[in-house]
């Protein structure tokens, strides 16, 4: 019990203990405490007693990196085409990763904000290694030009695979999401479904 709730039950419970004083008989003083523990009885009765308590420790798996999404075939999944010459293929391949190992993750646009608005433009390979994230995958963000690029050692890049990012965002493969835009190319499928991917699909293709 906090001090606040012990100064409010002392305070009712020397309210009592005054009308008990200005009882003049031993029946009026026994009225007078049946009154008072007739709803604490009642509400004793309604609560119970709290048996034990007991709780089961558990272990929480290791969160991991987004390495544990993606493919160990990328070319059997739905691919964008990094286009070489391209302003992206073009922008990471100027960048210096020389030092670089293992596979990586940078969203081009924002990354090439960040240079120039706190480097100058400059592409030292230190201020290149701080763009690229090596186990969380950047905030998403409903642009259609900012695209999960994955960037590896020796000046390796591709986009991550359609597949990839839904397994990312927590899509299964079989939710409408997956298997609508290859029946709707079909012509089946669900409309109404197909017509909500219209927001949806920048952010996987």
């Amino acid at each position: 019990m906090c001090t606040a709730d012990r100064e409010v039950a002392l305070g009712i419970m020397s309210w009592h203990a005054h009308r008990l004083r200005e009882a003049t008989t031993r029946e009026a003083r026994v009225r007078r405490v049946r009154t008072f523990l007739k709803p604490l009885r009642e509400r004793a009765r309604a609560r119970g007693s709290v048996g034990r308590l007991s709780v089961t420790p558990s272990t929480v798996p290791p969160v991991g990196t987004f390495h544990k999404w993606l493919a160990a075939r990328p070319q059997d999944e739905r691919q964008r085409e990094l286009l070489v010459g391209g302003r992206t293929w073009t922008g990471l391949k100027a960048w210096p990763r020389a030092r670089q190992e293992g596979w990586g993750v940078v969203c081009y646009e924002r990354a090439a904000g960040r240079l120039l608005a706190e480097h100058e433009g400059e592409l030292s390979e230190d201020a290149v290694r701080a763009l690229i994230h090596f186990e969380v995958l950047p905030t998403a963000v409903a642009s259609a030009g900012d695209h999960y690029v994955l960037v590896g050692p020796a000046g390796a890049a591709r986009y991550m695979s359609v597949d990839e990012v839904a397994r990312a965002f927590g899509i299964a493969s079989t939710s409408p999401l997956m298997t609508t835009p290859t029946a709707v190319g079909a012509g089946e499928g669900d409309p109404a479904v197909a017509s909500a991917l219209v927001a949806f699909w920048p952010l996987l293709s």
